[in-house]
């Protein structure tokens, strides 16, 4: 998806204690979407990994380009039964989409 965007994004995020980037809101520009959703996990900044960066760096990584290239994770919810789900290990492409935001 191709997204203008007049200026930031307004994508908020949050560094989580085990170090996945929650999206924590989503703005006008990249609401535009309708791809992108609080809860996601942010994953990659123009095919940089933002696994392990700081808040900080990860901002910067969105400031310093006119043309962003967001990779984002559905965050898969805990099951109802407190069991873990052993049948999906790990993420299928089809959990990943990536939004372009210009």
């Amino acid at each position: 998806d191709q997204i203008k965007s007049h200026g930031a994004i307004g994508l908020g995020f949050k560094v989580k204690d085990d170090n996945k980037v929650e999206i924590t809101k989503v703005g006008a520009a990249a609401q535009a979407s309708g791809k992108l959703a609080p809860g996601m996990i942010l994953m990659a900044v123009n095919d940089t990994s933002v696994a392990g960066k700081d808040k900080q760096t990860i901002a910067q990584l969105m400031k310093s380009q006119p043309n962003l290239k967001i990779k984002v994770k559905q965050q898969q919810a805990a099951p109802a039964d407190g069991k873990p789900n052993i049948k999906k290990q790990g993420s299928s492409k089809s959990d990943i989409v990536t939004v372009n935001i210009t």
